[in-house]
């Protein structure tokens, strides 16, 4: 994942949400935050079309949603490029790239994505880069018939119900990334569990 696993810019995405639903009133965006901060994972393609649907109770078109979609990224891509690494993974994304192949799986749109990457300067670093409207779960697929892994040979880093939702679904091992959004989750969780990835060699 790439959101509040490799970069602290959740917070970022949120604001974003907010800005983009305050002309509704106060009500609505406080609702629209609430379910994003709940729901880490999930593309923005459906969170604003559910937004729309059971919040404002309106249809959105395709034209409308890309609108939106455009607008969001216009806010949050500045901050999300500016936004500082998670404790210690600069460092073990560096030294691990050296012996793995690395790989993000994030609900950002792709090419945004990439872009970013790009600006933060750890593209080198890794494979191949995936992003929506593609699930994580076919991002893991491809991954996998790819570049020829196994089941067993991955790990997945997330922070979401969404990230361990894809990885126990093609059985690949999953390690929760602490933070202040997950903290329902984290309860939950029975498995490995960071608060940073210094530790880890």
């Amino acid at each position: 994942d790439f959101d509040g696993v490799i970069s602290h810019s959740i917070e970022v995405k949120t604001n974003a949400f907010y800005k983009l639903y305050e002309m509704y009133g106060k009500d609505i965006s406080d609702k629209v935050v609430n379910h994003h901060e709940l729901n880490g994972g999930v593309s923005r393609f459906e969170k604003i079309k559910f937004y729309h649907e059971n919040y404002l109770n309106k249809n959105i078109t395709e034209h409308e949603l890309q609108v939106l979609i455009n607008q969001f990224s216009d806010i949050v891509i500045d901050g999300v490029i500016k936004s500082p690494y998670v404790d210690g993974v600069y460092n073990y994304i560096k030294n691990s790239s050296k012996k793995y192949k690395l790989f993000i799986s994030t609900a950002t749109p792709t090419e945004e994505i990439k872009k970013i990457i790009k600006e933060k300067r750890i593209e080198k670093y890794f494979t191949d880069i995936f992003g929506s409207p593609s699930k994580k779960t076919d991002h893991i697929d491809i991954i996998i018939n790819k570049y020829g892994f196994k089941t067993n040979q991955l790990v997945f880093f997330g922070d979401s119900v969404t990230d361990l939702l894809a990885a126990k679904e093609k059985k690949i091992k999953f390690i929760l990334v602490e933070n202040k959004y997950n903290k329902l989750l984290r309860q939950k969780y029975t498995g490995t569990i960071i608060k940073s990835f210094k530790d880890l060699k």
